[in-house]
């Protein structure tokens, strides 16, 4: 947060063909945030099943997550986040003061009758519970995939596997990777140039 990493790094912008048969360390719970904020309805409500329970993350992950191994044979291992440090608890705490903020005024958009302005608030109100990530493993290994409960931050064990070359890169929206030591870091790596939607598939690419 507020490290000016610009001047260090080498940015560029990949087709998901270039990256066929690559082995990615997927930060998952920064995926996870991603489809609990895009994938909802008009009015910015999430998906949910027949019980009331959020299924957006569930939905994303897996969709995403086959489309990139049959279409683009991507190999890739999915990194949980532990316990946040000590020093994360008083941003944590501001991100859910902020959270609290977006959700009085999606009300209020809701009840302007502005579903525009209710989308856009609502995607800055998810809420990544711990139910929510054990579902997450749970589909995953289901599909037979590899799943890493990291000690702490997933960011820092996804970077970790790639300095050792365990992976070709960390993938993740985060540029803390680029600070634990991840010699590549993936980030965007969508099936389309805008989310959900038909386009060119790419990823951006950044070397330490």
């Amino acid at each position: 947060m507020g490290v000016l990493l610009t001047p260090m790094i080498i940015k560029e912008t990949v087709k998901l063909e270039d990256l066929r048969g690559k082995r990615l360390a997927v930060d998952t719970n920064g995926e996870l945030y991603q489809f609990l904020a895009l994938i909802r309805l008009r009015d910015g409500t999430p998906l949910r099943d027949s019980h009331g329970r959020i299924t957006s993350h569930l939905s994303g992950l897996f969709y995403r997550t086959t489309r990139l191994m049959t279409e683009h044979a991507l190999e890739l291992v999915f990194v949980f986040d532990g316990k946040p440090p000590a020093l994360k608890f008083e941003e944590i705490a501001r991100r859910r003061g902020i959270k609290e903020k977006y959700d009085v005024e999606h009300a209020a958009a809701l009840e302007a009758g502005d579903l525009a302005k209710a989308y856009s608030k609502a995607t800055m109100t998810s809420r990544l519970t711990r139910a929510m990530t054990e579902e997450a493993g749970e589909l995953l290994k289901l599909m037979g995939l590899p799943v890493i409960q990291a000690p702490g931050e997933g960011e820092a064990q996804a970077s970790h596997m790639a300095a050792k070359s365990s992976v070709w890169a960390a993938a993740s929206k985060d540029y803390d990777c680029l600070l634990f030591g991840t010699p590549r870091l993936l980030r965007f790596l969508t099936i389309s140039g805008k989310e959900f939607l038909p386009s060119a598939p790419s990823a951006q690419s950044h070397r330490s």
